[in-house]
């Protein structure tokens, strides 16, 4: 994961409040990202 990617995720977190809507840390946010539950997000960023 680069740094310019992992800066962005943690815009797009901040930014719509996915801490606060869906319980999760920035941690577990880019753990499930990794994984591929939030793939949508790649389309966004991009």
């Amino acid at each position: 994961m680069t740094d310019e990617l992992l800066h962005d995720l943690g815009d797009y977190f901040v930014r719509w409040r996915i801490g606060y809507s869906f319980g999760i840390s920035f941690e577990q946010f880019v753990e499930q990202y990794l994984a591929g539950k939030w793939s949508h997000v790649t389309q966004i960023l991009a």
